[in-house]
């Protein structure tokens, strides 16, 4: 059985950080919204905090296609 994975996001370093046992696997460039972070409904920020990937979207897409709404 694998380890569990972990996603870490860095909005001020535009990262995203693979981790598997809190040793990092593999770190990748990221962009966030242009209107910074937040929670409220609607308004395009990036929320903060702890989540659940539940789907996956895109796995037949050609590398660099951009996946919206």
């Amino acid at each position: 059985m694998h380890a569990p994975l972990h996603l870490s996001i860095s909005i001020s370093a535009q990262s995203l950080v693979l981790l598997e046992q809190k040793s990092e696997k593999a770190r990748f460039p990221i962009s966030t919204s242009k209107f910074g972070i937040g929670a409220r409904e609607g308004s395009n920020h990036t929320p903060t905090g702890n989540f659940v990937v539940s789907e996956k979207h895109g796995a037949e897409a050609t590398p660099w296609t951009s996946v919206k709404g």
